[in-house]
């Protein structure tokens, strides 16, 4: 089953992706080369297997609330449709590897 959500510009082309993070409980988007995230303007090399996804490199997601309190970090290598959490997650999955979720078909 895949592992990802599609990503598709105006006219149906797919630009990335995007996965349900276990870790923090939010959805990452990765948009593929040539393309790439319209605020950030980052990238990741994707190695074609929907099914079992490898993008190169890292994916780091932070999401600042208010000056009082820390970001919320999420950094994981996706390989092989496994997802490799790095030590410096801020979630309960911290340095931690776990198989990727089965998207349903129903749900894209």
């Amino acid at each position: 089953m895949p592992k990802l959500l599609n990503i598709a510009d105006a006219v149906g082309v797919t630009i990335g992706y995007s996965y349900p993070c276990p870790g923090c409980k939010l959805h990452h988007a990765i948009y593929i080369r040539p393309y790439s995230h319209p605020t950030t303007g980052a990238s990741w090399n994707f190695f074609g297997n929907e099914d079992s996804p490898t993008f190169e490199p890292s994916v780091l997601s932070q999401v600042q609330f208010t000056a009082d309190r820390l970001p919320k970090i999420c950094h994981a290598f996706v390989s092989d449709g496994k997802i490799y959490y790095l030590a410096d997650s801020t979630h309960r999955l911290a340095g931690q590897t776990i198989d990727m979720e089965d998207i349903e078909e129903e749900s894209q």
